[in-house]
């Protein structure tokens, strides 16, 4: 049976479109605490307020993770194997960046309230549920 064919044309679609709006959703929420309390959407250019609440109190990187939540949608939604290819790519870029660039730069002007902060909360998700029971995760991805 034909990926194009129901049921499996409606899975993709419905799973890409559940993506796509959680996406949207969590980038709109993560730009206005950068873009209108923080002052500051750049890699290499620290706010000067750790932003730790809103969806920066489930995952350090909602803003990137809402553009992946996107790009997968996409390629879930279009049955496209080049958008699939594209959303490996940014991630691996975006790990990258965030690696390299992001987390040493806020961990240099924050010290330990980002190493803090760091500990508790995981980059992208967290697979331990019971953060606000214990408020440590067992597993920081």
């Amino acid at each position: 049976m034909p990926i194009n064919r129901f049921p499996w044309a409606f899975l993709a679609n419905s799973a890409g479109l559940s993506f796509i709006i959680f996406g949207i959703l969590n980038v709109i929420v993560s730009a206005r605490i950068i873009y209108g309390h923080l002052d500051t959407p750049l890699w290499d250019k620290p706010p000067e307020k750790l932003a730790i609440y809103g969806p920066y109190r489930y995952c350090r990187n909602p803003m990137t993770l809402g553009f992946l939540a996107i790009l997968l949608g996409e390629g879930l939604f279009f049955k496209s194997i080049g958008i699939l290819i594209w959303t490996v790519v940014f991630l691996i870029v975006s790990i990258f960046l965030i690696i390299k660039i992001e987390e040493p730069s806020l961990r240099r002007k924050f010290g330990k309230e980002y190493d803090d902060y760091f500990r508790r909360t995981p980059r992208w998700i967290s697979l331990n549920y019971s953060y606000h029971k214990q408020h440590n995760y067992k597993r920081n991805l």
